[in-house]
């Protein structure tokens, strides 16, 4: 059997990318195995054609365009694909496609309220509350199978009428790898904590932002170490600075880090934070990684 396998790949900065950098080899042993990773590419005489669906645009989008092209099996990571919806449709110029998804999902209602957005008048959706308009009927419509990593996406999708065959396989677990010293945290004494991934809302920021304020003033010593992109509607960059001036050296912020050195990181926080509200569904897999590394994790 050929299967074609649909996924970012590094050097993408994408956690999926990551996820099949440690899956695509395993998979090789079993079964001739064409990885497509770029819009550029499509797989030829394949028997198999499986998709990984994740909710960033820029990344999953030309995803489920092939999956368009041709239907089949789809992995998906997370029930809520409102912010891949948003940024294939309305982010785009295409207010027509956002007007539809939404009707799709909620009827008149979300017609009415597409609408609002589009004319400005009202909040955007997948800033507030994307989890109830989560936009994923079009992959459900097209998925001839889905592979979930949890309950919850597979009880979302039957809550959404998918009737075909659903595989429940848990995210896989990274081996231990040797790990070293940051410089990042030369000369460190005190308890850090790591947050690590892209930085937003859902991930909780600002709220961890202000419990490290808290913690630092106990205890002078505490460091915040931040690692990844941010998100500017969470707007912590201030408050960031702030804490700084009164705890000078307290955060250390670094942006996309490669494997190796996230690993390191990982292994020198005295704690790891993993926060997700509200859920979309996705398994992090830098809450398994902090697992493997046996660090003490708040989620």
């Amino acid at each position: 059997m050929k299967v074609a396998y649909y996924s970012p790949m590094p050097p993408s900065t994408s956690g999926i990318a990551d996820y099949s950098a440690l899956l695509v080899p395993e998979l090789e042993r079993l079964i001739d195995l064409e990885v497509v990773s770029s819009p550029k590419q499509r797989a030829r005489g394949c028997d198999v054609a499986l998709y990984h669906v994740g909710n960033n645009p820029e990344v999953h989008g030309w995803i489920v365009e092939a999956l368009r092209d041709r239907p089949g099996l789809v992995v998906l990571h997370e029930h809520v694909l409102h912010h891949l919806v948003a940024g294939m449709t309305i982010a785009i110029g295409d207010q027509d496609g956002y007007l539809r998804a939404m009707q799709r999902d909620a009827g008149v209602v979300g017609r009415l309220l597409a609408h609002g957005i589009i004319d400005g008048v009202v909040p955007p959706v997948w800033e507030s509350r994307p989890m109830d308009f989560p936009l994923c009927g079009e992959v459900l419509d097209l998925a001839t199978g889905l592979i979930v990593h949890s309950q919850t996406v597979e009880d979302a999708a039957r809550s959404r009428g998918y009737a075909g065959p659903i595989y429940r396989i848990p995210h896989p677990a990274w081996p231990m790898p040797e790990t070293q010293s940051d410089p990042a945290l030369e000369g460190v004494t005190g308890p850090v904590f790591g947050a690590f991934g892209h930085l937003n809302t859902a991930k909780r920021a600002p709220q961890l932002v202000e419990a490290f304020a808290r913690v630092v003033d106990a205890r002078p010593d505490a460091r915040l170490l931040l690692v990844g992109s941010a998100s500017e509607e969470i707007h912590i960059d201030q408050r960031l600075a702030e804490i700084e001036a009164q705890h000078p050296g307290a955060v250390i912020r670094l942006p996309y880090v490669e494997e190796d050195r996230l690993w390191n990181l990982i292994a020198g926080c005295d704690v790891c934070v993993c926060l997700r509200y509200p859920t979309m569904g996705e398994t992090s897999g830098i809450a398994i990684r902090a697992l493997v590394c046996g660090r003490p994790l708040i989620v």
